[in-house]
């Protein structure tokens, strides 16, 4: 597995790492950062590594349950359904909205202090998949944040967010490192870590699949069928193992 200490040593990721310990001090001004870069890139790790910070860093309570994923100070929103939209009731008890969600607004979430930790820490995964009501909704809690209140923001598509809500937060491009040693999945990876380390959680499925495309070429047209039932399978295979595991969000 990719460790945080090779992500640190890339050379893409420097000025990304040097940023986080900058502003990982709970006390600082900063109160929402914005990683945004290729898919890949790394932008889990930092976000990972800042909240541990914000919370209180090594040697805190709030950071141990974190480590751990039993932080009651930090609060994941990521894109639901399969149309991966994050809706306004995710972000607010919108009482006027008949969109469904069962979780935690972000809105509840920040109405009392941190109960272990220096701050509370919201994590918006795929920012840009934010509709507009949902988008406006942030853009308000990014404007009067309670003074706890800490938040990082994820995307591969930086062009798609509002201009308010990028006007709001320390924005941290997140380039794809550089020389890290890779397996033959970087075919498919082209050297994105974040997605190396996926792969290689299942590594069997993915070879498959690199197998599958480089075998295309000799195929006759006549054996297309066998060949999408050889694809289906790899998919199938590929989804079974996505519900045993939780996959590194991207």
């Amino acid at each position: 597995n990719l460790s945080a200490s090779s992500l640190a040593d890339s050379s893409g990721l420097t000025a990304a790492n040097r940023l986080v310990e900058r502003f990982g001090n709970p006390e600082d001004s900063v109160h929402a950062v914005l990683f945004y870069g290729a898919r890949g890139a790394g932008m889990p790790d930092l976000a990972h590594r800042l909240a541990f910070s914000w919370l209180g860093g090594e040697g805190s309570q709030a950071a141990a349950a974190f480590q751990n994923g039993r932080s009651a100070d930090v609060l994941w929103v990521e894109p639901q359904g399969a149309s991966r939209i994050t809706i306004v009731r995710q972000i607010t008890d919108s009482r006027g909205s008949e969109e469904k969600f069962d979780g935690t607004p972000i809105s509840e979430f920040l109405r009392t202090g941190p109960l272990q930790g220096r701050s509370k820490v919201v994590i918006i995964v795929d920012a840009d998949r934010m509709n507009r009501p949902a988008s406006n909704a942030v853009l308000k809690l990014l404007e009067e944040p309670p003074a706890y209140a800490k938040f990082i923001l994820t995307t591969s598509a930086v062009r798609s967010l509002i201009p308010t809500i990028l006007s709001r937060c320390l924005a941290v491009p997140c380039e794809l490192p550089k020389g890290l040693p890779v397996s033959n999945l970087d075919l498919l990876a082209r050297g994105a870590p974040g997605l190396i380390q996926e792969f290689e959680l299942n590594s069997e499925v993915f070879e498959s699949l690199v197998d599958f495309a480089k075998s295309l070429r000799s195929r006759p047209q006549s054996d297309a069928l066998a060949a999408s039932e050889t694809l289906k399978a790899i998919a199938e295979s590929y989804q079974k193992a996505a519900e045993k595991k939780h996959w590194i969000q991207l």
